[in-house]
Formats: C-alpha cells, structure tokens, sequence
C-alpha cells in the first residue's frame, strides 16, 4: 500500500471530506412530505408540552414562555429524530 504524510493514498481523512459537503439548509429535507410531517410532529410537541407547562409558569412573560417551550419541543423532537435514524 502506497503512503503519503497523511496515511494511506486510499484514505480521506475527515476534514477533506466534510469540506466537499456543503448542504444547505432548505435542501436538507428535500421530500416535501417528510418535511410536513416533522413539522407537524414540532406542532404536537409544542402544543403538549404548552399545555403541561401552563399551569406551573403561569407567571412567565408570554415571549420568555414561548421561547422555552419551542427551545424544549425542538429537542424532543431533534431527540425523536435521533432514534429513528
């Protein structure tokens, strides 16, 4: 087998590769209906977890209340995704 400084001629190393990967973000989900149903997966989660924390911060400002249960459904559902790929 052939060497060079780098290793073996035959291997990428993880920096070259990554570097010719270049996505961009509104080609991620290039399936319109898969894209639909995530995001009305993000819908469900976001209503769920509103209504449970409802009660409990009932004395949050409404944007800082939003804010905290999109940043709690955008895990989940990241976490979902994880799982199931």
């Amino acid at each position: 087998m052939l060497q060079s400084e780098s290793g073996p001629h035959c291997a990428v190393t993880y920096d070259s590769f990554a570097a010719h990967i270049q996505l961009e973000p509104e080609k991620v989900y290039i399936d319109s209906a898969l894209s639909e149903r995530h995001a009305l997966r993000e819908k469900e989660v976001r209503e769920e977890i509103a209504r449970r924390l409802g009660c409990v911060c009932g004395n949050f400002p409404r944007d800082e209340f939003e804010r905290l249960v999109q940043k709690m459904a955008e895990r989940q559902v990241r976490d979902e995704r994880r799982l199931v790929w």
